[in-house]
């Protein structure tokens, strides 16, 4: 997040992170049937990735875009 300069005072940041660390760390989880149980890391990636979709303005989630430069750099010099 630092380096890709995400800007975490944006509210909609600030709530998919703080609803990922909630659920993830809360011990959330969802038992469908006695044999299928979702649980809470696993959960709270889904919701996480569910409230990325449908909350506005997508462009805030992404900070400058550079994440993965420094990946693909690394994998040129080989």
């Amino acid at each position: 997040m630092v380096e890709n300069r995400l800007d975490m005072s944006e509210n909609r940041n600030l709530v998919i992170a703080s609803v990922i660390l909630v659920i993830g760390i809360g011990g959330a989880f969802i038992e469908i049937t006695d044999d299928l149980v979702i649980p809470s890391m696993a959960l709270a990636t889904f919701i996480g990735m569910f409230l990325h979709a449908i909350l506005p303005n997508k462009d805030l989630g992404y900070g400058n875009g550079k994440l993965f430069d420094s990946m693909d750099e690394d994998n040129t010099e080989e």
